[in-house]
């Protein structure tokens, strides 16, 4: 994996550098040329923060989204009439619009009443983080799973009318199918980067020749110890691929 997204970042000496991503956690990663010392580690910490910045970046586009449409008179009165058509109608041309990739609209009650990004309507999804905080009248955001997309960042918001919850809007980011938050960083940074969910590899610019090496797993048990449980930022060596890299 290697690194990301917004900021400009100077060249880092010694190669190619690389960014893991794990859930809300960010890892990145660089050829080593040099020995590991304090100038590397501090260009990788601000490689990691300005991955952090993007992503939470990504998260208020995709709030503010979910927000206007929650606030739009023929989005309350189609999500009132269980509207399908017309709320895909205009899901979609949102998703054209703003450059999200998933939109999801459901009742009160959590079943699926239109997808921007899909057909499939009439399911529950009131399991899902964002849908609940919605219902009970809560905005958030989070990297969660779903049904349609199976891995991404999301957005909720309640849909009222009056005082009452009537429904909610999801909105966001396929972070993993779609290739395109890995291949975006890669292009921003001329970096790698590997998106993992707990410890296997769900979206890479990394490939083995041929294909992404989706599906394989994170090696390494001081990482997972630091990263996966103890929620830290882990900063270190690393070998992947038979490649030795620094990473944070």
């Amino acid at each position: 994996m290697r690194a990301a997204l917004s900021t400009k970042i100077s060249a880092l000496v010694g190669g190619s550098l690389l960014v893991l991503t794990i859930a809300v956690g960010v890892v990145t990663w660089f050829r080593v040329n040099s020995a590991f010392n304090a100038q590397t580690e501090g260009d990788l910490e601000i490689l990691s923060n300005s991955v952090k910045h993007d992503i939470r970046q990504m998260e208020t586009k995709a709030l503010e989204v979910a927000t206007l449409l929650a606030t739009r008179p023929d989005v309350t009165g189609a999500v009132e009439q269980t509207n399908t058509a017309v709320l895909q109608k205009i899901s979609r041309e949102t998703l054209r619009q703003t450059g999200l990739e998933l939109i999801t609209i459901a009742d009160a009650k959590g079943r699926v009443v239109a997808r921007g990004h899909a057909d499939k309507v009439g399911d529950d999804v009131s399991n899902q983080a964002n849908v609940l905080k919605a219902l009970a009248g809560e905005m958030s955001s989070a990297i969660e799973e779903g049904t349609v997309v199976k891995y991404s960042l999301r957005a909720g918001c309640p849909v009222r009318v009056g005082n009452q919850v009537i429904g909610s809007i999801t909105t966001g980011y396929d972070i993993s199918a779609s290739h395109k938050l890995v291949d975006g960083i890669r292009q921003k940074y001329g970096v790698e980067c590997t998106i993992f969910k707990g410890n296997t590899r769900v979206s890479t610019t990394l490939s083995n020749g041929q294909q992404r090496i989706v599906g394989t797993q994170l090696s390494n048990a001081t990482l997972e110890e630091s990263v996966l449980k103890k929620g830290q930022t882990a900063i270190g060596i690393n070998t992947i691929q038979g490649a030795t890299y620094n990473s944070v």
